[in-house]
């Protein structure tokens, strides 16, 4: 989902006249872009889209947060595309966050879980014995609050937050963008 949604808002920010920035990491950053424009820009994007290689170390934000602003002098929309489901990992974020907020715009977001929605709506549709109903119900509601907590925390830290299902995020996201855009808020 990540790269679909990188690469849809790529197309739209470039295909509007913006500058792109892109920078992907784990423990480290893996690429880093900068100063991207029109086709030429989306083609360099996608080509290192398509060159990205799963990590299996912990993403460290405030890593990036620092690439940032080094790499950034001017007040930029900063899209974060990330997890928010860890607490040690939404503990991160939100330090990566206070330092990035003092100069720039940042937007976080967050994929909704399908599979909880569906266990809160209907815990016996879920194809679970009826006995365990009431402990998937409990443990889905558990889970929706604690994004939702994620959620209110990032945006008392100043950040946008969107929040959606997987087939439905490019479209908030891209929505948000525009938004932001008319308003001038970067």
């Amino acid at each position: 989902h990540t790269i679909n949604i990188a690469s849809r808002l790529a197309q739209a920010s470039l295909s509007a006249g913006d500058t792109l920035h892109f920078i992907a990491y784990s423990d480290q950053p893996v690429a880093q872009l900068y100063n991207l424009r029109g086709s030429n820009g989306i083609r360099r994007l996608h080509h290192s889209l398509s060159n990205l290689v799963q990590r299996g170390e912990e993403s460290d934000p405030i890593k990036a947060a620092g690439i940032v602003l080094r790499r950034l002098p001017r007040r930029t929309l900063l899209v974060c595309l990330s997890d928010t489901d860890s607490p040690p990992a939404l503990e991160k974020l939100l330090r990566a966050l206070a330092l990035l907020g003092r100069k720039h715009l940042p937007m976080v977001a967050c994929l909704q879980d399908p599979q909880l929605a569906e266990i809160a709506a209907h815990p016996r549709l879920a194809g679970v014995a009826a006995w365990r109903a009431p402990a998937q119900l409990l443990a889905a509601n558990e889970l929706i609050a604690q994004e939702r907590s994620a959620r209110d925390r990032l945006s008392a830290q100043g950040a946008v937050v969107v929040s959606a299902m997987p087939e439905r995020i490019d479209a908030a996201i891209l929505g948000t963008y525009v938004g932001l855009r008319k308003r001038r808020a970067v």
